[in-house]
């Protein structure tokens, strides 16, 4: 067969042209086809490329797409001064981010009036505490028209700190699908760290010698077998790892650091190398640690000191550099030489608080009636200066689009553009069902979602609002008078009220317009609102997504009448949620002088009863489940045993809800859905909120008590099932003898045949010697005078107790005919 020709010259150099064909031969459309299945991130990567894929990247087509997929047709069309579809995008976007809209989906929470401690807000979580208590509270649940809370009560005092780290740096992560959960960390004034995951305390971290008072903000050390830190009132630093197994964490703390004199206010990790960790104390000396540092000696982990002037507030590590806000001025330190290279901002007055973005060499300072803005290349004066706040600006939150700040007095949150400083928004933090004021407690920002937390006398008010799907801007007029326009516009508002006689849900899905004459009217209706009121669940189905806008802002709709909170929240709290802790005596009192109509939930307990751990921990779930009702704990051995047989109370744990008129004592399975079947059947009150089964499971250190062989290895099981263990040894031993009578026999012969006999001369001479001792030792004289002491004691005591009882006597009768006398003198 004859072979085929070779190629000719002109065929070779087309196929050597064809080969080199660049990305950039391809025409128009067909890069723009091929873009269009790319994410966000990866058009932004092809536009900084070169010129002719940023063309590409600009698609009006690539944009539609991103912009139907986030929002609707409608919506993304609502820019009409953009030249392009991109430029409407990311206006859009940009307007989102820095809240120019008065028409967010709201969510409000209504708690019992205690202070709150700490907010955050993760991505499908508001996490807050209140006291010793840590809420969270799942956002998608409003949808639901059922509140999601979570309540983890482990902690005995208050908590200090709150942190969220990533699972993935944690024993406990299984699989890829994990990759993208957190961990919640919290300290406490209980001498206690714990890590909570899936609702359920998983670590319990104990070494600091006081109050837990703050937790770095990031883990230290690369790769595998990261730590994070924690600064208590003992002046130590404590280094603890993630990765290390069991309840307890006795394995956890991996060094001490000493060096501080007063008690640690802040800690935070170095930017340039993250086993650096930057601590100050109250008296406003700064350390740095080298974590990887050997820690025998206590200071040798120290590798730089120095001191500022004035009080701590904050501070924040970038780079090489730590900003420390102290007194009225910030300062920045260079983390390798300990020196100090400028002052960042000296601000008129004390500092209250303070936030630093180091990507656009921004720092912000909060003060009293005003924050300062300021550019760290030029910290000679501020680059702004924005007023408009009622007393301390005590909470700050800067990103690259917008500065959002808020205080304790102040019941608005403002909204600042972070480039120019010009107000966008104002947001009404405070409540309507309360007559006294709400400023902002705490404050947490993510994205296009804010969470505010404030609280009265009255009540407790958690506000989630997310701009993701607004609509209406805020127009010029209303931008220049913020605290004069309604706060919200096409309000979606979910109630809960957590100490009232049912939770209350309200969601208007219709515009609501309501200036403040209107509302001033509206309050003078509550008695005609009351009776229309209904108690129980509502749920007025429409959704923000269904209503059409045609134009850039929504004209005002005014309404008569919105729903009132008083009567959903009556503003006459008696008591808290949380089960209070007496003796019996107390417990007669306060049952004594309860109304007729009034429940109380009293548990009998024992500290030293697992079982009554576990129902200690259901009873708190029940405080929450039914505020309502009084709950009290009695500890058995502060109770006198009449107190315990007046109640009937033969053994612990116990529970009985008691009033003026019945006692009744429950009889039942110890599960958390029985117990709130007794209460609804006993007081025909129904829960406010539901709590998960599995939150009832837990003692106070964290263990298993329903399954305590789980997860676990045999030593951990051997230290604290010690009992159980022998019980199944005797099981044991008892059924191998039953079936196997003679192996007793066998091993007694066994014994004598292999074992060497005693020396029984050894056994002869210590009787011998004990026989010397008995006769050296004359037991029966020391037994006489014992008795002879005895005796005498017995009659001293005798002779006193005649003298004591002849002068009491003397004394009853002269008075006895003293008092007789003066009627006889007199008549």
């Amino acid at each position: 067969m004859a072979e085929p020709p070779p190629p000719s010259i002109d065929q070779t150099s087309t196929s050597t042209s064809s080969s080199n064909t660049a990305i950039t031969d391809l025409n128009i459309d067909s890069l723009v086809h091929c873009a269009s299945y790319l994410n966000l991130r990866d058009i932004s990567n092809m536009a900084m490329s070169c010129n002719h894929l940023k063309r590409v990247a600009y698609s009006d087509s690539i944009w539609q797409r991103f912009s139907r997929e986030r929002w609707s047709e409608q919506i993304s069309s609502s820019f009409p001064q953009a030249s392009s579809v991109r430029e409407a995008y990311l206006a859009r976007h940009t307007a989102l981010n820095q809240f120019k809209f008065i028409d967010p989906v709201v969510a409000d929470l209504y708690t019992v009036a205690q202070p709150f401690n700490h907010l955050l807000l993760n991505d499908n979580d508001i996490i807050f505490s209140q006291g010793s208590l840590v809420d969270v509270m799942r956002i998608d649940s409003f949808s639901g028209g059922r509140a999601s809370l979570l309540r983890l009560s482990d902690h005995r005092a208050r908590i200090t700190c709150i942190r969220l780290f990533p699972l993935v740096e944690t024993s406990l992560y299984r699989s890829e699908a994990q990759r993208n959960d957190n961990v919640l960390v919290t300290s406490s004034c209980d001498h206690s760290i714990r890590l909570w995951w899936k609702g359920t305390c998983q670590r319990c971290f104990r070494g600091h010698n006081g109050p837990v008072s703050t937790l770095s903000d990031k883990l230290l050390g690369d790769g595998s077998g990261k730590i994070f830190a924690s600064g208590g009132e003992d002046a130590t630093v404590r280094l603890w790892s993630l990765s290390s197994t069991g309840k307890r964490g006795q394995q956890a703390l991996k060094a001490t650091l000493y060096g501080h004199e007063k008690p640690i206010v802040s800690m935070s990790v170095a930017g340039h190398k993250t086993s650096l960790l930057v601590s100050i104390s109250k008296n406003s000396k700064v350390r740095v640690w080298d974590t990887i540092a050997s820690s025998a000696v206590r200071s040798s982990c120290c590798v730089g000191v120095t001191s500022v002037p004035g009080v701590p507030v904050d501070m924040k590590c970038h780079e090489s550099l730590v900003y420390v806000a102290t007194g009225s001025s910030v300062v920045a330190i260079d983390l390798r030489s300990m020196q100090k290279v400028f002052t960042a901002a000296i601000h008129q007055g004390e500092l209250y608080s303070f936030k630093a973005l180091p990507s656009k060499s921004l720092i912000c300072t909060g003060g009293t009636d005003r924050v300062m803005l300021w550019d760290i290349r030029r910290s000679s004066e501020p680059m702004r200066v924005l007023d408009g706040h009622t007393g301390a600006v005590t909470h700050l939150h800067v990103d690259p689009y917008k500065l959002v700040t808020g205080g304790v007095e102040d019941s608005y949150i403002h909204i600042w553009e972070t480039d120019t400083g010009i107000q966008t928004n104002s947001l009404f933090c405070g409540s309507y069902a309360s007559s006294s004021s709400l400023g902002c407690s705490a404050m947490a920002v993510n994205g296009c979602r804010i969470v505010t937390a404030s609280c009265s006398e009255e009540l407790g008010l958690i506000r989630y609002r997310d701009f993701s799907n607004a609509t209406c801007h805020v127009s010029s007029d209303e931008s220049t008078s913020m605290h004069f326009r309604p706060p919200e516009h096409n309000l979606h508002v979910w109630y809960a009220c957590r100490h009232g006689a049912k939770a209350e849900m309200v969601w208007p899905g219709y515009s609501v317009w309501l200036s403040w004459r209107e509302r001033e009217r509206e309050r003078g209706e509550r008695s005609n609102l009351q009776t229309k009121a209904a108690s129980s669940i509502r749920h007025v189905s429409s959704s923000l997504s269904s209503s059409t806008v045609s134009t850039s802002t929504c004209p005002p709709q005014s309404i008569t009448v919105i729903h009132d909170l008083q009567f959903q929240c009556p503003l006459t709290i008696s008591s808290s949620s949380s089960p209070i802790e007496m003796d019996g005596e107390s417990l007669d009192g306060v049952l004594s002088s309860t109304q007729t109509n009034v429940y109380t939930a009293v548990l009998f307990y024992s500290s030293s009863c697992p079982f009554s751990n576990g129902i200690r921990t259901k009873f708190a779930a029940l405080g929450t489940m039914f505020p309502q009702i009084r709950h009290v704990m009695v500890e058995q051995s502060s109770a006198m045993p009449s107190v315990l047989s007046r109640y009937g109370i033969h053994s612990v744990p116990s529970i009985l809800i008691v009033n003026r008129m019945v006692k009744t004592r429950y009889h039942g399975p110890k599960s958390l859905s029985s117990f709130v079947q007794f209460y609804m059947r006993t007081t025909g009150l129904d829960p406010v909120v539901d709590l998960p089964e599995d939150q009832g499971n837990y003692s106070e250190s964290g263990h298993v008590l329903l399954q305590p062989w789980k997860g676990n290895s045999a030593k951990e099981i051997l230290m604290r099932e010690l009992y159980l263990v022998f019980s199944a040894l005797f099981l044991f031993l008892r059924v191998s003898l039953y079936f196997f009578p003679r192996i007793i026999s066998n091993l007694i012969a066994l014994w004598f045949a292999f074992v060497p006999h005693l020396n029984m001369g050894i056994l002869g001479e210590l009787s011998h010697l004990l026989g010397r001792v008995l006769h050296v030792i004359d037991f029966q004289k020391l037994w006489s005078k014992l008795k002879r002491c005895k005796t005498r004691n017995l009659h001293n005591g005798a002779r006193n107790a005649r003298v004591w009882a002849s002068s009491l006597a003397s004394v009853s009768l002269g008075e006895t005919s003293s008092g007789r006398s003066v009627p006889l003198g007199d008549s």
